[in-house]
């Protein structure tokens, strides 16, 4: 069955298995920057982000931290949300793997959540900022390049991801 097809029979996992994943990836990362492979390390760190917005949006609409997420269902449910249709014909390049729809399920989601209070301002255009950069800075299809990113580039990709990252719990609506 290999690797690929027991992770396809497995195709669930809760909200906090998915940021521990994004978590694993940050520190593959890191361990590929540190042996002075910035182009794999950019390329993995533009999955964190996906990652990190992909279960934050879990988290808001499953509701709970511990609740199981198959993929599709969350695709079903971010179909339901008029972003999905704008940003994959407009402006959101990359389809599913599109940090800006993401990012704008995300926040739409956050929005329409009962009870907790608006997303900071600061820290809502700061997300824009950051997934904004971020889109301009990684597409999927980098896996087809040779090497493309400097040690600079991935401290600049980094500064950036770790910002998301550490966003998440104001995300959501936990901290």
């Amino acid at each position: 069955m290999g690797l690929a097809g027991s992770l396809q029979q497995q195709h669930r996992q809760t909200v906090l298995e998915m940021v521990a994943a994004a978590d694993g990836r940050h520190l593959e990362a890191l361990s590929l920057a540190e042996a002075q492979w910035p182009s794999g390390a950019v390329y993995l760190l533009g999955y964190v982000a996906e990652m990190h917005l992909k279960a934050a949006y879990a988290r808001l609409v499953f509701g709970r931290a511990a609740a199981i997420v198959e993929w599709p269902d969350l695709v079903d449910q971010a179909k339901r949300d008029p972003a999905w249709r704008l940003l994959l014909t407009t402006k959101a390049a990359g389809g599913v793997h599109s940090l800006t729809l993401w990012k704008q399920l995300l926040l739409d989601a956050r929005a329409r959540q009962p009870g907790l209070s608006p997303l900071p301002a600061t820290v809502r255009q700061t997300s824009h900022d950051v997934v904004d950069w971020l889109d301009r800075n990684w597409a999927v299809e980098l896996r087809y390049a040779a090497e493309f990113a400097t040690m600079p580039e991935f401290e600049a990709m980094k500064m950036q991801v770790e910002w998301l990252t550490g966003a998440y719990g104001a995300l959501v609506g936990e901290s």
